[in-house]
């Protein structure tokens, strides 16, 4: 009973070690991405209202948290983006989930390149980074469950089309809903930026780091 025992308890302070681990890198990420939606996403030219008549303005604060809300009606929008005007870009994200979910390396980074690649050359990648939002939520519930590799995936997309937004050009804020170029980024986008980038380090370090640390523990007790 002894030994039963003395056996089940390095496996339970283990597993206490990876639930802290796991809480750590999503608190972290969380914290960033909460922060984040309190600051400006960008400045860019637009509109006021005073009593129902539009005042054009040099610049106006575009608030991440507006952006996040008005995110979900342009969900369709970004999802088109995915498959025009080339749809090899929709196949392409398409094909690196279904390597990704058999776990097939190599074809999955491939895939995810040319995806990136094709969404680059065709000035689409920043339209689609709204959906790094929703996918970042998904690689912290991944996390927490303890699927890394699920979560490296995801987060990692998710950086990447945040990476890309400084590539939209053109914003509808402007008067009558017309296209305003915008000026800078705000101090939300970087803590948007460091949120995903805090939970793809995280994963990926758990992921490779930890685990392997693990084994190398584990074959030494064996050993012994």
């Amino acid at each position: 009973m002894t030994d039963a025992n003395s056996a089940i308890e390095p496996h339970l302070g283990r597993k206490g070690r990876l639930t802290l681990r796991h809480g750590l890198i999503v608190g972290l990420s969380a914290a960033a991405f909460a922060v984040c939606l309190t600051q400006t996403a960008y400045i860019s030219p637009g509109v006021y209202f005073d009593q129902l008549n539009e005042i054009p303005v040099d610049s106006m604060k575009n608030s991440a948290i507006s952006q996040l809300l008005w995110g979900w009606l342009g969900i369709p929008f970004a999802l088109f983006s995915l498959f025009h005007p080339n749809p090899l870009v929709g196949a392409s994200v398409a094909a690196t989930g279904i390597f990704a979910w058999r776990k097939l390396r190599v074809p999955t980074i491939l895939a995810a390149c040319f995806a990136v690649a094709l969404m680059w050359r065709y000035r689409t990648l920043g339209l689609a980074s709204w959906l790094a939002n929703p996918l970042l939520v998904a690689a912290w519930i991944c996390c927490l469950l303890n699927r890394c590799r699920v979560a490296a995936f995801l987060s990692g997309i998710a950086l990447t089309l945040i990476l890309g937004f400084p590539a939209v050009d053109e914003v509808p804020f402007g008067p009558k809903g017309a296209d305003v170029p915008v000026l800078r980024l705000g101090g939300g986008y970087w803590l948007w930026l460091a949120s995903a980038a805090i939970a793809f380090a995280g994963a990926m370090t758990e992921l490779f780091l930890f685990r392997k640390m693990a084994r190398t523990d584990r074959t030494s007790h064996e050993a012994n």
